[in-house]
């Protein structure tokens, strides 16, 4: 449905086959590293560009039946979606998979109809939620995801270059607080004269999540592959190889 919104938002299809490589590959992670799992309470999930929920659905079948139950109900789990349609899929999908694996009818009430990236611009500069259309329980939602201590981000990120021309939906949308990081990190340790690529909206998706997981977690994101030898990513990958321990392509 909407191509053209698709194509404009860089929202791409994730097969599941790779999808669920992430997911098995993150729970690897975490009792190798760290001597969790995605079953355990301390584990906080985000998806932030959810989409029509498919990670979120792989991940409700990877989790043992007890720990699904008590993660869907506590805010474990999280999911943003920013367009309505997806959102609504979503939601649906996430529903549908629980009473499929518990046979029970449940709502869920942590996938939220936001943008990530002004989520965490209003989380950086600590300012209340507060929106007229939505009800005041969706606000504390939102409240309650800014606080809550994420440790794993799984996604397949929007890819978002440049604007085509002065209608391009994307053109107007800054992000003062994340911008600015990267300036002071991927951009700052670059040598390339042109850095506008450094912007692009999976960029932004890997500098959200590196700063949203805090000193310890995973992050497991489908990416273009441009960033691995491109001359304009030298400071991308220079500030990758500081600020983490391991990582893998």
């Amino acid at each position: 449905a909407f191509p053209d919104t698709a194509d404009k938002m860089g929202i791409a299809y994730t097969p599941v086959e790779l999808v669920d490589f992430l997911i098995n590959s993150v729970e690897d992670l975490l009792e190798d590293e760290f001597g969790t799992s995605l079953n355990d309470e301390d584990v906080i999930v985000l998806e932030p560009f959810a989409g029509t929920g498919t990670f979120l659905v792989r991940l409700m079948h990877k989790l043992d039946p007890s720990a699904l139950k008590r993660k869907y109900s506590s805010g474990e789990v999280w999911g943003n979606e920013i367009l309505l349609l997806p959102y609504y899929i979503a939601l649906t999908n996430i529903e549908t998979a629980y009473y499929e694996i518990t046979k029970e009818v449940k709502p869920f009430r942590y996938l939220l109809l936001t943008d990530t990236f002004e989520l965490e611009e209003k989380r950086l500069k600590g300012h209340q939620l507060s929106f007229g259309f939505f009800p005041e329980s969706y606000s504390q939602l939102m409240q309650a995801q800014n606080k809550a201590k994420v440790n794993v981000i799984i996604s397949n990120p929007p890819w978002r270059a440049k604007q085509e021309d002065m209608t391009d939906l994307n053109f107007s949308l800054k992000y003062e607080r994340l911008d600015e990081k990267i300036g002071k990190t991927y951009s700052a340790l670059s040598k390339a004269k042109n850095k506008n690529a450094l912007y692009d909206s999976y960029v932004r998706a890997v500098r959200y999540a590196s700063d949203r997981i805090g000193e310890r977690g995973v992050i497991a994101f489908v990416l273009n592959n441009g960033f691995l030898d491109s001359n304009s990513f030298d400071g991308f990958r220079k500030a990758l190889a500081e600020e983490f321990k391991k990582i893998y392509v």
